[in-house]
């Protein structure tokens, strides 16, 4: 029988046969699992320190029976010599240790050399060795104990730390001085020596992260989740794990939970830390609206406008709670309250939208909270007025029912539409897509006309979509609210036609009068 191959010394084995070839049994690179094995050892870690049951020590033979079965567990490949050491060429967790570099390749050179000179290589078993050589006898395997998290004489670690299962240094009791390589079937010669080594590759793996290291990677891998909208679940996801564990195996993933929970809460104090170093001490108004996220919950969500900058204050699921204006007093009493307790800034004003709610709960508010201003929002009253326009029933203002129809005719017919894309082409080199404008967002109804026709305008929209843009805009002020209010009275007032001339200024007079005259003339 052959020798075995000395590529074995970076391979471990199982004994269990690789799939129907009865030939070749199952090999692991040892660096590979060696990986595995450190993330076991975190993981374990981790759970002793949070107060998990304690687990059995384990020998090095064990320690790799345990990593091939870890869902992280790196595939067998044949026993045969030459696929082996195509995994080694390109092994990127041999390449990452210096150690195990050099190991690869005397290997490589031993079984090249062992090639080209097959006559010069001891049998397989003999008793005519060389009297000078001595097999070594066979070292034990390292032993992998699990240390406790902590030592008896010592508190446990801050919840802070916990996020991190990997030490910063390796422990003495995890790591054993003891070789991972099995002994070269080889005697030393002039062909081939074994190389010594005084430490298990398990310390010389890939660096492993420090607690700050880790905790900084969690809250950048919240950030990133935040920033591009994905949802909390894609950190369990088995491809977004093998992603990671493929580039930054020293890396610990953390669990969605952790990610959207004490990470999560983390960053957002962080933000509003920032945010009271910016705010405190200054005046403030304060507003409030509702709104339903992708899942169709009904939300509200309130801010604070400060220096002509809008911070975001609080969100409320409103979900089986009454749409009524004393349960939306209930809401902003305990946002004032929250702001000035969290930001310590001083709330001057009120701002809602006009529906039932806010009409009710801004009459509270100017009933127990006088001091306060109250206003209506003038960018949803600037879409009102629109509304208005927008209903006048004339000849030419057909020509906007008109438009819709065009818009909609082609966006549900593709043949049509890739005909008028290509001409577009033709004619200018660019295409400009046809917009179907939203009922309650009156600045794409301008928007849409005017890509349509790209002439001028055969509607007179463009006022208020000026008009819109400002009342909506964060540097909005109630000076800004009372110009666009007598600009567009003063523009309609010219209005070739007497009935767009009545139903605008009627719409214009109509809310001036409901809001707060003294405050925005003052």
């Amino acid at each position: 029988m052959p020798p075995k191959s000395a590529i074995w010394e970076l391979f471990w084995t199982d004994g269990s046969q690789y799939g129907q070839d009865r030939s070749h049994r199952n090999a692991w690179c040892r660096c590979c699992l060696d990986l595995v094995v450190v993330r076991i050892q975190s993981e374990e870690t981790l759970s002793m320190a949070n107060g998990g049951p304690a687990v059995p020590q384990r020998t090095g033979e064990q320690w790799y029976q345990t990593a091939i079965t870890h869902s992280l567990r790196p595939a067998p490949i044949s026993g045969k010599p030459d696929k082996m050491r195509r995994h080694a060429a390109r092994c990127t967790a041999i390449a990452a240790i210096p150690d195990r570099t050099r190991q690869r390749d005397a290997v490589f050179s031993a079984m090249d050399q062992s090639k080209r000179t097959p006559s010069e290589q001891p049998p397989a078993s003999t008793s005519t060795a060389s009297p000078a050589y001595q097999y070594p006898p066979p070292p034990p395997l390292p032993n992998f104990s699990i240390p406790p998290p902590f030592p008896s004489s010592m508190s446990p670690p801050s919840n802070s730390l916990l996020f991190s299962p990997y030490p910063a240094s390796p422990s003495p009791s995890m790591y054993s001085n003891s070789s991972l390589e099995p002994p070269s079937p080889y005697p030393d010669s002039p062909h081939l020596k074994r190389r010594r080594t005084s430490t298990s590759s398990f310390s010389q793996g890939p660096p492993v992260w420090a607690a700050e290291q880790q905790e900084e990677f969690g809250q950048d891998l919240c950030r990133l989740f935040v920033a591009c909208g994905w949802s909390w679940n894609a950190v369990e996801n088995p491809q977004f794990k093998i992603f990671f564990q493929k580039y930054l195996p020293t890396a610990i993933l953390p669990s969605r939970r952790i990610l959207s929970g004490r990470i999560l809460d983390q960053e957002s104090n962080k933000v509003i830390q920032r945010t009271r170093l910016q705010i405190e001490g200054k005046l403030a108004t304060y507003s409030e609206d509702g709104w339903s996220n992708i899942a169709k919950t009904h939300m509200n969500t309130s801010l604070l406008s400060v220096d002509c900058e809008p911070h975001l204050l609080r969100t409320h699921n409103m979900t089986g709670r009454p749409k009524t204006g004393d349960e939306l007093f209930d809401i902003v009493k305990s946002d004032l309250v929250y702001a000035k307790e969290t930001y310590g800034v001083e709330t001057i004003a009120v701002v809602t939208d006009d529906g039932p709610d806010g009409k009710k709960m801004r009459r509270l508010v100017s009933e127990e909270m006088p001091e306060l201003a109250t206003f209506e929002c003038w960018a949803h009253q600037i879409s009102l007025v629109t509304g208005n326009f927008l209903g006048i029933k004339l000849p030419w203002m057909e020509s906007v029912k008109l438009a819709l129809e065009v818009i909609k005719w082609f966006n549900h017919h593709g043949v049509a539409l890739d005909l008028l894309r290509g001409q577009q082409q033709l004619m200018s080199a660019k295409t400009l897509a046809l917009i179907l404008p939203i009922v309650t967002r009156w600045v794409s109804q301008y928007c849409s006309v005017r890509r349509i026709k790209k002439l001028e305008t055969p509607i007179r929209t463009c006022s208020f979509a000026i008009a819109a843009n400002l009342l909506q805009a964060p540097t909005c002020r109630l000076d800004t609210v009372a110009t666009c209010l007598g600009n567009l009275f003063r523009l309609f007032d010219s209005a070739p036609e007497p009935l767009v001339k009545k139903t605008v200024q009627s719409s214009l007079e109509r809310r001036w009068g409901k809001t707060d005259q003294e405050l925005m003339i003052l």
